[in-house]
């Protein structure tokens, strides 16, 4: 989606900055997790549900092409 609504000249640019995001994400959620698991198992695959979930929101707001 990100190269289909990017224009050629700030696509690098756009790539760059969500791939550090992507990857910044992993120790992050990491920490969350671990955090989590100590306390309740079900209580992290829960907060993993609530963050798919608004991860699907974040997605379907996006307006469409056209």
């Amino acid at each position: 989606m990100r190269q289909r609504r990017t224009g050629p000249a700030e696509l690098g640019r756009v790539m760059a900055v969500s791939i550090s995001l992507n990857v910044a994400g992993f120790p992050l959620g990491s920490v969350i997790a671990g955090g989590l698991v100590i306390h309740s198992v079900a209580a992290t695959f829960a907060a993993a549900g609530i963050a798919a979930g608004l991860g699907a929101l974040a997605v379907w707001a996006i307006p469409a092409e056209g």
